[in-house]
């Protein structure tokens, strides 16, 4: 068994930037064991089997090394990018099967570099989380980096990510990965993941720099897609009026990207940006 596969860098136009992922194009379904070995190999933050189910229509399945999840951003992106490549797609509006549902993604092929977004729908809130010297603590930060005019709460995306407003770009880079801490809060909270933002941003282009830190596997993303729509529904829920908000993200780890969000309600975000394909190979 020869199997084809591209690694793309979502949120991104520029080479060595972005967020990477794996992405296999099967003609026959693999063994869920299988794929999860295949992901634990490549060692990605994930790694993406997309199938063909129609014109325009496809099922997606999404796997880090340690496990499968329900759905995912930055692959998302990249798989639309191979997708793309290969001259698969024929609309600009794509059905995609993930675990439990049917999400779109769009396609704009308008300007010098086609912009591909995904629609995260069904957004679910919880309420805020007061102990701010508990978050600060496990962040390793003081609490007086946190705002003390916006909440910290989860937003639910398909993931479930915890939601922390930090006052400058100075302290959101202060944040220090305690591994077993962060899991622990993450757990409590019924989340899987840490976004924490703030207004402040490198470039004067982009409106939020944001960190996604993930516990369970002890790393921290680059960009993530599910966290940056998280982010884009708590920020609606708050009154921020943003239709469309550009945020940055990857700087910590030396892999600059671009997350284009556009807020279509509370419950409803659209997340986007271009990818550039890195590699071609053959899985034997």
């Amino acid at each position: 068994m020869r199997l084809t596969y591209y690694v793309a860098n979502a949120f991104t136009d520029e080479p060595f930037c972005g967020n990477p992922a794996a992405v296999f194009l099967l003609e026959d379904a693999l063994d869920t064991d299988l794929m999860q070995k295949i992901a634990r190999q490549l060692n990605l933050v994930e790694t993406i089997f997309v199938q063909e189910e129609g014109e325009d229509h496809f099922h997606f399945r999404y796997f880090t090394p340690h496990e499968e999840l329900p759905i995912a951003g930055h692959p998302t992106i990249a798989g639309l990018r191979v997708l793309h490549h290969l001259s698969k797609l024929k609309g600009d509006t794509i059905s995609i099967r993930v675990k439990h549902k049917v999400i779109q993604g769009h396609v704009d092929a308008s300007g010098d570099a086609p912009i591909f977004s995904v629609v995260f729908d069904g957004i679910v809130h919880g309420e805020p989380y007061h102990d701010r010297e508990g978050v600060a603590d496990v962040l390793g930060i003081d609490s007086d980096d946190i705002m003390a005019d916006l909440p910290i709460k989860p937003s639910d995306s398909g993931l479930g990510h915890l939601i922390v407003p930090i006052r400058s770009l100075d302290a959101l880079m202060k944040i220090k990965l305690h591994i077993k801490p962060l899991y622990d809060l993450c757990e409590s909270l019924g989340c899987m993941e840490i976004q924490a933002f703030t207004f402040e941003a490198y470039n004067g282009c982009n409106h939020i720099h944001t960190r996604n830190i993930c516990p369970r596997d002890g790393m921290e993303d680059p960009a993530c897609g599910s966290g940056n729509a998280a982010l884009m529904a708590y920020l609606a829920t708050v009154g921020q009026e943003w239709k469309e908000c550009r945020v940055e993200q990857g700087y910590i780890n030396h892999h600059v990207s671009v997350i284009r969000g556009r807020i279509l309600d509370q419950s409803r975000v659209m997340i986007g940006g271009h990818a550039v394909i890195m590699s071609e190979g053959k899985f034997f």
